[in-house]
């Protein structure tokens, strides 16, 4: 039987697409692509800056100009600079959200063009459902395929609802499921209200895009979690070294960052016997990517200019 993603809909529920960014270009973030993947999927767009300091302001500007139908721009300051903020402004942004349902996708994750239309018909298939956990592939350039893992992002708009922790997925508040009980019951025992979706491609979760750009979030993230990734920040700083970007590729940086992770001891949550090697996904894992990051991946740090140059001219 063939999938009809237009017949599955027919009058398919509308869907609030929302994305929080602060200082995406020194990030090296692809939050342009980001936005323009998830577009497809979502009725509207809403893009919160939080003062950027580097011209990701600018940079949005231009994309709302060129979707003025549909992207729509806010700036919200942030109150703190660690991983809770970004769950917090999360939320800020998502009540700003008209729709029955709400897409989250952050800066540096690009919804796969091949998916596009199955998450579209997803509300209409599954009225019942109340949180989607898709699959995010989490890469880091071309070649290296870190890990997949599932998160919540298309979920009904309900108050009930709301970012957790560094912004991973959300959940149900459950302090407001204490005024409904039945819900609260079914959802402790049974899991009730979510459901595991497997799409044809995953989204592509970018933890470092170009080489240059990652080291400054692995330098970003030491500080703001008092010495965390300072041993893979040390690592990947003596390979940039050895690796000249005049003359290698982006793919010999990512493919030597693979040792890093054969190596370094992770604490995996709930195992048993403590810390141990992160073991990557094979190469062809990294499957064939969206088409709006293809140009990006020869970039030793992101190509804000030229992807400001493949936005559809100004409306």
């Amino acid at each position: 039987m063939t999938f009809d993603p237009a017949a599955a809909m027919g009058d398919a529920p509308r869907i609030s697409g929302f994305l929080i960014v602060r200082n995406g270009v020194r990030n090296g973030y692809p939050f342009l692509e980001a936005i323009q993947a998830a577009l497809p999927v979502c009725d509207e767009f809403l893009v919160a800056d939080g003062w950027s300091e580097d011209g990701t302001w600018d940079a949005l500007q231009a994309l709302r100009d060129a979707y003025p139908d549909r992207v729509e721009l806010f700036r919200d300051r942030w109150v703190r600079d660690d991983e809770r903020a970004i769950a917090a402004m999360t939320n800020v942004l998502r009540q700003r959200c008209r729709y029955e349902y709400c897409l989250n996708v952050q800066a540096n994750e690009v919804v796969h063009e091949a998916t596009i239309a199955q998450l579209r018909a997803l509300p209409a298939l599954y009225p019942h459902t109340e949180m989607f956990r898709l699959p995010f592939l989490n890469l880091m350039g071309r070649t290296l395929a870190w890990f997949v893992d599932f998160r919540r992002r298309l979920f009904r708009n309900r108050a009930a609802i709301v970012s957790r922790g560094d912004g991973f997925d959300v959940g149900y508040r459950l302090a407001a499921l204490w005024r409904e009980p039945a819900r609260l019951r079914r959802y402790l025992l049974h899991r009730s209200g979510e459901r595991l979706v497997y799409l044809r491609r995953p989204i592509y979760r970018y933890r470092g895009l170009g080489p240059i750009d990652f080291l400054v979030k692995l330098d970003t993230r030491r500080r703001q979690t008092g010495g965390r990734s300072a041993d893979e920040l040390r690592f990947a700083s003596q390979l940039l070294q050895r690796v000249n970007p005049d003359t290698a590729s982006t793919d010999e940086f990512w493919r030597a960052m693979r040792a890093y992770f054969e190596t370094a001891r992770f604490a995996i949550a709930g195992a048993a016997d403590g810390p141990a090697p992160r073991r990557c996904l094979p190469e062809d894992d990294a499957g064939d990517p969206p088409a709006l990051v293809r140009p990006l991946l020869d970039a030793w740090r992101y190509p804000l200019a030229d992807s400001l140059a493949r936005l559809p001219a100004a409306r």
